[in-house]
């Protein structure tokens, strides 16, 4: 079974919420795992900084969360993870959770979001062959009666070099229903 980060589920709503209320400035992002465009990146304040897990959680550096990055442009929603070690996709999954209207009245309420209201988009990553690679695994828009409509990933990209990864989604595919 592939791991679920609920770390990165919890800081996506927080991003998706910044970027609804205009917080982020423009600034476009090369998605191949390299950080470094992201030091001119405005507003690039880390936005997560999570400890190190010890007991009783016991997270794999591999897959622990340490700091969450966000920018956008007029055409991307852009995100930067960085584990406290090289990250291991061979058997993750990343899920982020969009509420983009903040109504928690339309939407879905969904476990895989930490069961919080109003959630309109899913989409999931994955390794499709092993850890050399991510890709979508899952999109789905969500009404208040399920979440069952799969809706377009053209553009929608993702990439990992050593401990970063970087995703990118066209802020168009988040206004589909």
């Amino acid at each position: 079974m592939k791991a679920i980060s609920r770390l990165g589920t919890i800081a996506v709503l927080l991003l998706t919420t910044l970027l609804m209320s205009g917080i982020a400035q423009a600034k476009t992002i090369t998605v191949d795992g390299d950080g470094t465009d992201w030091a001119t990146a405005p507003a690039q304040a880390i936005l997560v900084n999570d400890p190190d897990e010890v007991a009783p959680n016991n997270i794999t550096q591999d897959l622990d969360i340490g700091d969450v990055y966000f920018t956008n442009d007029t055409t991307n929603i852009y995100w930067r993870f960085d584990t406290l070690a090289a990250t291991d996709w061979s058997f993750t999954i990343l899920t982020f959770c969009f509420d983009t209207d903040a109504n928690a009245a339309t939407g879905r309420s969904v476990s895989l979001c930490n069961n919080l209201a109003g959630i309109d988009y899913i989409i999931q990553f994955d390794s499709p062959d092993g850890g050399t690679t991510i890709g979508v695994s899952t999109s789905r828009y969500c009404s208040n009666v399920a979440c069952l409509t799969a809706f377009s990933t053209t553009g929608v990209v993702g990439a990992f070099l050593g401990n970063i990864t970087e995703i990118a989604i066209p802020i168009v595919h988040l206004r589909e229903t």
